[in-house]
């Protein structure tokens, strides 16, 4: 496997820093299933930063709470205390490659960000959009309890139409849905990524403060976290992490995020969480060629994240779907 160095953590934490961690109740959608309780954003009604964000405003969840776990799954402090207001909740999805719009007369580019809007882009500092025109989104609820279906469209005239749509198919599980129109004249290929921002089972959420220094009570029935952290992803046939077959992943060395290509696309494989969050999955319908992990570890708490990334392309006129499957912990 090759494996890349992402970003500069100074570049990504200033390019972050715009985006809020408090949300009112009119921003969320709330609703209880028969499996779990669930939040995320509205984005029909969530207002945008100058610089938030590089994220579709479409499928935050702030809270999905198994009623078997009885926990938040997602990790919903800041992600680093010195630079407030970054929401690191799980979900959503990222159209990593913009459209190109045009140069300003100040030298910046003009950019299409897919489910975002015109951002405005720096050469030389491409971790700092700052977004000029948001795009609105529609928002449309049917159904009830496990049948519930969350539909969001958003419509760039002349670019691109999309469609995400968020359902709950079974026990414990999650499906989101993308659906993307060309409408331009040129082919639309960008990697599409998912960001689940979990919490870390096993410590607490507030810090024990000693000497000046923080330090976390970590649960003794599971593996201090530092030891999980270089074997807990495996790719496998099922959504176990003890299934045949399974491919473990190495996590590359770094600090604050690392990046690795496959050298071969993973097509119709579970990547299975082992004991940081037993029982988690996430399955996409696409072959996936990048994995970018994450860890956070400061005096708000442990978090982390695995985003698996696949390759969208869309020729003019083209409609494409595709699906992600997740499956919650249910012990």
């Amino acid at each position: 496997m090759r494996l890349n160095t992402l970003i500069l953590g100074g570049l990504l934490l200033a390019a972050l820093s715009g985006c809020r961690s408090s949300w009112s109740k009119s921003e969320q959608i709330m609703f209880r299933t028969p499996q779990a309780d669930i939040a995320m954003l509205n984005p029909a009604e969530i207002r945008r930063e100058p610089h938030n964000c590089r994220f579709s405003g479409a499928g935050w969840f702030t809270r999905l709470e198994p009623k078997a776990v009885a926990q938040n799954l997602i990790h919903d402090w800041t992600i680093i205390e010195e630079i407030p207001g970054f929401a690191a909740f799980g979900l959503p999805e990222e159209f990593e490659e913009p459209i190109p719009l045009g140069e300003n007369p100040d030298g910046t580019l003009r950019m299409l960000r897919i489910g975002v809007g015109e951002i405005k882009r720096r050469p030389d500092q491409v971790f700092l959009d700052e977004l000029q025109k948001p795009l609105p989104w529609e928002v449309a609820v049917f159904g009830t309890h496990d049948r519930r279906i969350i539909q969001m469209r958003q419509n760039a005239p002349g670019r691109y139409r999309l469609v995400k749509r968020i359902r709950f198919p079974g026990q414990n599980r999650v499906r989101i849905e993308g659906e993307l129109v060309n409408l331009g004249r040129t082919e639309l290929r960008t990697p599409v990524l998912l960001h689940p921002f979990y919490r870390v089972f096993g410590t607490q959420e507030k810090p024990i403060k000693k000497n000046g220094t923080s330090e976390f009570d970590m649960d003794p029935a599971r593996p201090p976290y530092l030891d999980v952290e270089t074997h807990w992803y495996k790719f496998a046939d099922t959504p176990d992490f003890d299934s045949e077959n399974a491919l473990p992943l190495p996590i590359p060395e770094g600090e604050f995020s690392r990046d690795m290509s496959l050298e071969q696309p993973v097509s119709g494989k579970w990547l299975v969480a082992g004991s940081a969050l037993p029982g988690a999955a996430i399955r996409c319908d696409r072959p996936i060629s990048r994995l970018v992990f994450w860890h956070q570890n400061n005096s708000l708490g442990h978090s982390f994240s695995v985003e698996p990334s696949f390759e969208l392309v869309a020729a003019p006129g083209e409609r494409v779907f595709w699906q992600w499957d997740i499956v919650l912990p249910s012990h």
